[in-house]
């Protein structure tokens, strides 16, 4: 069987293995022959990819009649995440704390709200990094406090119109990454969905971080999640090394099980009418599907009617599943408002990696930086003036 096979079969099983989990019933036992070649050695590296280590040690009882190596590859991710946990928690809480003793409120989003707000242990949900909303005005003085405890901002950033990168080495192997925002979505043209004032106006407390710490209201972390799952499936995300593309994560569907588990008919109501109103539906509804699909999420009657918006694909979705970096730069400099702002997003793309601007033009890597970059403003520009590149004479 080929690789991509077993990772199908193996994907199957392990979603049967979470909705035990969910239920508290023990783990399904092994259904793979002794000696099927690959599958307890690749086992705990699918369990990695989908973020469920921890969320499964959670079933009562052993793995039954798994292969030892399978076993103890779950209980090796098991262990790697309860400590993972018990290092990060505290810089982040200590940063939340101090902020707010300096009259500068946070919100955290993303994994970090699900992981301290909707799951009973925090392990169980996995991230990769702290995403921490703060107002810009307090941008300064959170990088103050960030530069004191011993964080550092990495040269070549990924996010750089609305959020910064900061890093920690956290002296067990193991390096914490924290991304400040001062709006919830680094993209402009995706920041009229995710709006930075509803985020700060439906807040709820988020003691499980911090006593000072805020979340998003259910429905923002909901229209988060999806956006974001739906980016990552897209442009791909790593784990265990490696990057994967068109990968529906578990632990993804997982997070909307417990955010929908809080919502009334009302939300649902406010769900279906804001995503109509913002042309999200059909991205809301391939994710809730996709969840419904692979862990039996409850949804209400009729809900992905409502939030099919036809046959023609919108904005929103255009702009998640393009591969095409030049035509995104355009999406966002017209959502960009204002001209001082149009003027620093110009000035921030120049500043594109190296290893970006070689992703989009693969056969330059002759070309002097500075020349990439100003072939890539260029393109950009011209579709913006023209609506065509100009190879496209």
């Amino acid at each position: 069987m080929l690789r991509d096979e077993r990772h199908i079969v193996l994907d199957k099983f392990l979603a049967q293995c979470v909705r035990a989990a969910l239920r508290g019933a023990p783990l399904p036992p092994w259904p793979f022959p002794a000696d099927a070649e690959g599958f307890a050695r690749e086992l705990s590296a699918r369990i990695d990819v989908h973020g469920i280590a921890v969320l499964l040690g959670t079933s009562p009882g052993r793995p039954k009649h798994w292969p030892a190596e399978a076993a103890e590859g779950l209980r090796s991710l098991i262990r790697r995440g309860v400590l993972a946990d018990k290092v990060m928690h505290p810089p982040v809480a200590a940063l939340v704390e101090q902020l707010a003793e300096a009259g500068a409120p946070s919100i955290a989003m993303k994994g970090c709200a699900l992981a301290y707000g909707y799951y009973s242990s925090p392990p169980m949900r996995p991230r990769g990094d702290t995403d921490l909303l703060i107002h810009e005005r307090d941008l300064d003085l959170a990088r103050r406090l960030l530069a004191r405890a011993s964080w550092h901002r990495p040269t070549n950033p990924h996010g750089i119109y609305f959020q910064e990168i900061w890093r920690r080495d956290c002296g067990v192997s193991m390096v914490q990454s924290l991304d400040l925002h001062w709006r919830p979505t680094d993209r402009p043209a995706i920041q009229d969905l995710l709006r930075t004032k509803e985020f700060w106006a439906h807040a709820e407390p988020l003691p499980g971080l911090s006593p000072h710490a805020l979340a998003p209201a259910p429905l923002q972390l909901l229209l988060h999640a999806a956006i974001n799952q739906t980016w990552h499936e897209r442009h791909g995300f790593f784990a265990n090394g490696e990057r994967y593309n068109q990968v529906r994560r578990l632990i993804w569907a997982v997070d909307c099980q417990h955010i929908t588990a809080r919502f009334a008919a009302s939300d649902w109501d406010m769900l279906a009418d804001l995503c109509a109103a913002r042309g999200a539906g059909p991205v809301v509804r391939k994710v809730l599907a996709g969840a419904a699909e692979d862990i039996g999420l409850p949804l209400p009657d009729g809900i992905l009617d409502r939030l099919a918006s036809g046959s023609r694909p919108t904005a929103l979705e255009h702009y998640l599943y393009n591969a095409d970096l030049q035509q995104m730069w355009r999406d966002d400099f017209r959502a960009t408002r204002g001209l001082a702002a149009r003027l620093r997003l110009v000035r921030l793309s120049a500043t594109a990696t190296r290893e970006q601007l070689l992703e989009k033009y693969p056969g330059a890597d002759g070309w002097p930086t500075m020349l990439l970059r100003i072939r890539w403003i260029a393109a950009a520009a011209a579709r913006v003036v023209f609506g065509r590149s100009p190879a496209k004479g």
